[in-house]
């Protein structure tokens, strides 16, 4: 009875030990996507690269990403949106066991053709989310 006590407990001290070793060999990415004015962002593509590929994930509802049990090391964030300007963040050090915050502000992106007052057969550049606005007439672009 003794003896099977001291394996019963040697039993139960390898198996809760096993999970703690796993989880502790990896790190995690997260971070929140907003808008300029600093509105969360759903629905944003985000990528991250790393050595051993690239894992794409969408933005839930209150802006926020993760990406868990990465192997330590050096990987890039992208996010993508229709209407915003594409972002990158590289150089993203994941270290055992602790998670990499990469929080993103997103610019609106404006191009194309648009009517405006002031321009109205130029070309909208990035510029416009500044809140700027004016027209070059060799460029033949509003900003």
């Amino acid at each position: 009875m003794k003896n099977l006590m001291k394996a019963l407990a040697l039993f139960l001290l390898v198996v809760s030990a096993v999970p703690a070793a796993a989880q502790s060999l990896t790190g995690v990415v997260t971070g929140t996507i907003k808008d300029e004015q600093g509105g969360a962002l759903p629905g944003v593509a985000v990528t991250l690269t790393g050595k051993t590929g690239s894992k794409t994930t969408t933005t839930e509802q209150n802006g926020t990403y993760r990406f868990v049990g990465l192997e330590p090391g050096t990987y890039s964030v992208q996010t993508q949106m229709q209407g915003f300007t594409p972002r990158r963040q590289d150089n993203v050090v994941v270290s055992v066991g602790k998670d990499s915050l990469v929080d993103i502000t997103l610019l609106r992106s404006w191009s194309g053709r648009f009517p405006s007052p002031r321009c109205p057969n130029y070309r909208w550049t990035t510029a416009m989310h500044r809140g700027l606005e004016g027209c070059h007439p060799r460029l033949r672009t509003c900003w």
